[in-house]
């Protein structure tokens, strides 16, 4: 099956009882994280900055009450979810969809809901579940070393997913977003070697783009269809090797929502082994951070 049937037949009543739970948990969790994120480094001078690049108060920064164009808002609000590293992840796809998906739904309901067309509960869960799904299975099938950062690349395929299956969207329409994203899509490694705020930022550009995909799909504007196996594909280009046949079996059908995974700690998965080691050995031995040298 490909990507954009999945999300043009999918309805509310196809969702299991424990992806719709899981939707509503990590909703629930994305949003505290970027509540947490409204302290990272630079987040006012952020929405100084996004906030110039337009005048339309559609959608709300989150801790802060400023109301912004809906692309602005998706970046600044996913900032500050994956800014503190603490924001739930699909771990074999080393994805966090949700850092980059909700943001841009949210945003894009704020959106719909100041034109007097409110998006329903349901809706949102389904556009929560197809945009993990699309994100994690992008991700999970592919078999080569990150040089990409996949949170971002996958995440606004993930955005594009959620949005279709919020408004309804028809195959061809899916399939020139899903086009049009690919032409937009990004997110570097180096950000992560050095630590820089581009990093969370990435997850921002992509949810942004995610909803300018949709806005270009809906307006007719076309994209390539060949995006993940082209000659200048996805899998080509940005992940070189894949198992398709794999993930691609699974569509639709456990849900990778239900296998998002909290983090318990602030920090990069990797870290959190030692980081829950040190715990325990401080709990049974009573030492304190200035007792080691």
């Amino acid at each position: 099956m490909g990507l954009a049937e999945l999300v043009a037949r999918s309805r509310f009543d196809d969702l299991s009882d424990r992806a719709i739970e899981c939707a509503k948990t990590f909703l629930l969790d994305t949003l505290g994280c970027g509540i947490a994120g409204t302290s990272a480094p630079h987040v006012p001078e952020l929405v100084d900055a996004v906030g110039q690049w337009g005048e339309r108060a559609d959608a709300t920064v989150w801790g802060d009450g400023r109301k912004l164009p809906a692309p602005q808002a998706a970046i600044a609000n996913g900032y500050q979810i994956h800014a503190l590293e603490w924001d739930c992840v699909h771990e074999p796809a080393v994805v966090h969809p949700m850092a980059t998906l909700i943001p841009a739904l949210l945003a894009y309901a704020e959106r719909r809901s100041e034109a007097g067309q409110p998006v329903d509960g349901e809706a949102l869960i389904l556009g929560i579940a197809l945009g993990v799904e699309i994100a994690a299975t992008i991700g999970a099938a592919s078999k080569s070393v990150m040089r990409f950062f996949r949170p971002a690349t996958c995440g606004g395929f993930g955005v594009v997913a959620g949005l279709g299956a919020m408004e309804r969207l028809d195959v061809g329409t899916m399939m020139n977003a899903f086009g049009i994203q690919y032409g937009q899509t990004s997110g570097t490694m180096q950000a992560h070697v050095e630590g820089s705020m581009l990093l969370g930022l990435q997850v921002g550009f992509n949810g942004r783009a995610g909803l300018a995909s949709i806005d270009l799909a809906r307006a007719g504007v076309t994209g390539p269809r060949d995006v993940l196996t082209g000659m200048y594909g996805y899998y080509k280009l940005f992940e070189t090797e894949h198992d398709i046949p794999t993930w691609w079996a699974q569509l639709g059908r456990q849900w990778q929502v239900t296998r998002l995974s909290h983090k318990p700690f602030p920090s990069g998965r990797l870290t959190h082994a030692t980081v829950d080691a040190v715990q325990r050995a401080r709990d049974e031995l009573g030492f304190a951070a200035e007792d080691v040298v």
